[in-house]
């Protein structure tokens, strides 16, 4: 079967729900960065989902898109977030303990997504660059399943 390009899944068809930026606030490597990004997953998923997280389908689980930004000097993420609605809410109230836990010095910020197209040209405005696109990460790398 031949998929056209139109057939494809693409970022703006995705209904993300949060806009989050999670900063580290201290250097930090692509390598350290990635593992904290796969814990705040994990450990975000398990306050939402509860215990058997990792035994749930896809689509129940936080899925987003991290984009990284200034590497060399401030490395933070951007994330295009698409959680469950019957989820927003402990989303919403885990998220910054989960990360706060995570990284110390980090800081984290959520905004409710209104306006998707413009903030994913906002997310990609340094992906042109080799290194910033060879590190984004889609969240279904770190799952078994």
């Amino acid at each position: 079967m031949k998929l056209s390009y139109n057939s494809r899944p693409r970022v703006d068809d995705q209904n993300f729900t949060y806009f989050v930026t999670l900063v580290f606030n201290r250097c930090e490597t692509i390598d350290s960065a990635r593992k904290k990004l796969r814990m705040f997953h994990q450990k975000l998923d398990r306050k939402i989902l509860g215990v058997d997280w990792y035994k749930k389908p896809h689509d129940q689980r936080t899925f987003f898109i991290a984009f990284p930004e200034h590497i060399a000097s401030n490395l933070h993420y951007h994330l295009l977030v698409k959680v469950r609605d019957e989820y927003k809410g402990r989303f919403e109230e885990h998220a910054p303990s989960v990360w706060e836990g995570l990284v110390k010095s980090g800081s984290i910020n959520i905004q409710e997504i209104y306006d998707e197209r413009g903030l994913i040209s906002y997310c990609v405005k340094e992906q042109h660059k080799n290194q910033n696109f060879q590190s984004f990460i889609i969240s279904t790398e770190f799952s078994s399943k």
